[in-house]
């Protein structure tokens, strides 16, 4: 039976095939097209409301806001796979666009916004859209034909003559030496399996298609991985089902596939002359196993490699000593994110506390429904835990410094006292359970100098009050330590962005908004 008489006589299932292959990718890419619009108009009305110049200024007498590179780089984002030939022929065909871009007042980046949003060009009028829709297409030809087999297999509605070709019903069920009704039953089990991991790998292409979508990163690229990471997966599947057809029979005399024999569904057994039907029956563990290995498409593969590492030496393996203590601190450590937020931030590729503390905070006001300032809090909190830890940061929000700024402040300022920097390296410098696990894995003991002046190893709690010691010499040499501390713990890259973006969007605000009227330093700015 050939694929044109499987549609012909299964309607319901070839429309319900299409309308997920086809219909489903389209969506995407159309909701992306909204997507860009929305975003963009969002982009410029975030540079209206942090920019103190006055209307009509160029844009070279604004303020620093404009030309904060985080900022560039999010507004190019939106534009940069549309060539300037379209955008050309864009302005050209609407007169508003072209008049409201050549006043002067905007930079090539933003008169490409405005041209966009003043255009609107409808969607398949978009180059990068039409090229969206022909790798969707492809993808869909290859979703049409796996779901026609996936529903076909799961409604029963195969006829048993049907074997999609010899070579394979081969592939199915060669070598095995069984009986043609045995045969039959593996069969019908190999093309349960392979529906079943296509399923799983459709579900987890469509999950990678929309948090490609939500961070606007969805390429022609992503459509043909998601295609070879499906195919990819059900040929895994298939060849693990044909190893392994009944994972829980691998222990005991019931374990006799290799033998010629489909293994009771029984683990162990060793009843040769039991019910028949249980000899056929599909192992309840594949039918949990083959969603998920298509759910997650390099699994099958890696399971492969692990299983192969046991027993060939020449694979070289992974340091694994240190998982305990190296775990990935998640983001519902920081003050404000629940439960409901996690999804949604990691929906934008934010998964742990690391991802938060790096990500641009315009880009992630832009791409959730979240406020600037909130976001803004969130990563400043962020990149404070991330440089000195879990540990350190909790115990550091009960004194209330809960931002990398709030530490720098508390350490750095011109009127902060002395004791804030004792306060702080008592915590700074304190031990951790990271640090001592570490020590106890790796049977690490750091050299300290004691005290007749020798150097010893010690353990990490030793080598904490030593180091703590070094400091405690005199006032001069502790402030002086922890100030450098605090220098190199601010000096990455991203804490020095969020630093940017906080002096452009305090300047912004005023000083009016340095201290409330009745406040000692506000009466000071009211007078002058």
């Amino acid at each position: 039976m050939s694929v044109f008489e499987l549609v012909s006589q299964n309607g319901t299932v070839a429309f319900a095939a299409i309308l997920l292959a086809f219909g489903v990718p389209y969506l995407i890419v159309y909701a992306l097209h909204e997507l860009r619009f929305r975003r963009l108009r969002l982009l410029m009305d975030y540079e209206a409301s942090f920019s103190s110049s006055e209307p009509g200024a160029s844009r070279a007498t604004r303020t620093n806001l404009g030309n904060n590179p985080s900022f560039e780089f999010v507004r190019s984002k939106y534009v940069s796979d549309i060539d300037d030939v379209e955008f050309a022929h864009l302005a050209k065909g609407k007169s508003n666009a072209a008049s409201r871009t050549g006043d002067g007042t905007l930079d090539e980046t933003g008169e490409k916004i405005a041209i966009l949003l003043f255009s609107r060009p409808k969607f398949l009028k978009l180059k990068t859209n039409r090229r969206l829709m022909i790798m969707a297409t492809g993808f869909g030809i290859l979703a049409f034909l796996g779901f026609l087999f996936a529903l076909s297999c799961l409604s029963g509605s195969i006829p048993p003559s049907c074997h999609w070709g010899r070579c394979i019903r081969v592939f199915f069920t060669g070598g095995t030496g069984l009986a043609p009704n045995r045969a039959s039953a593996l069969e019908e089990q190999m093309r349960t399996v392979m529906a079943l991991a296509f399923i799983g790998g459709y579900v987890s292409a469509m999950r990678e298609f929309l948090r490609r979508m939500s961070v606007f990163d969805l390429t022609g690229y992503s459509f043909l991985k998601q295609a070879v990471e499906i195919f990819a997966s059900v040929v895994f599947v298939a060849l693990l089902f044909r190893a392994f057809p009944h994972p829980g029979n691998m222990l005991g005399e019931g374990c006799d596939f290799l033998a010629g024999k489909i293994a009771s569904t029984t683990c162990g057994s060793t009843n040769t002359g039991g019910n028949e039907n249980t000899k056929d029956t599909l192992s309840w563990a594949w039918i949990a196993m083959a969603p998920l290995f298509g759910l997650f498409p390099e699994s099958a593969s890696r399971y492969l490699f692990i299983r192969a590492g046991s027993f060939m030496n020449w694979i070289k393996s992974e340091d694994n000593r240190f998982n305990a203590i190296t775990r990935s601190v998640p983001l519902d450590v920081i003050d404000g994110i629940d439960f409901w937020t996690r999804i949604r931030l990691e929906q934008a590729g934010i998964f742990d506390v690391q991802n938060l503390a790096t990500y641009n905070p315009i880009m992630l006001y832009i791409e959730t429904p979240y406020g600037f300032y909130q976001v803004f809090d969130w990563i400043a909190q962020a990149q404070l835990c991330h440089i000195i830890g879990i540990e350190k940061f909790l115990l550091f929000r009960e004194i209330n410094i809960r931002t990398i700024f709030d530490l720098e402040r508390a350490i750095r300022s011109k009127d902060a006292p002395e004791q804030f920097d004792e306060i702080a390296a008592a915590i700074l410098l304190a031990t951790t359970s990271s640090m001592t696990g570490a020590a106890t894995i790796s049977k690490l003991a750091p050299l300290i100098t004691g005290d007749d002046g020798k150097m010893k190893s010690g353990s990490v709690e030793e080598f904490s009050l030593w180091a703590r010691s070094k400091l405690g010499a005199s006032a001069d040499i502790n402030t002086k330590a922890m100030e450098h501390l605090a220098n190199w713990i601010s000096d990455d890259l991203h804490v020095r962005r969020l630093r940017l973006l906080w002096k452009d969007i305090s300047k912004s605000l005023g000083p009016e908004s340095w201290h409330l009227d009745d406040d000692k330093d506000g009466m000071v700015v009211a007078a002058g």
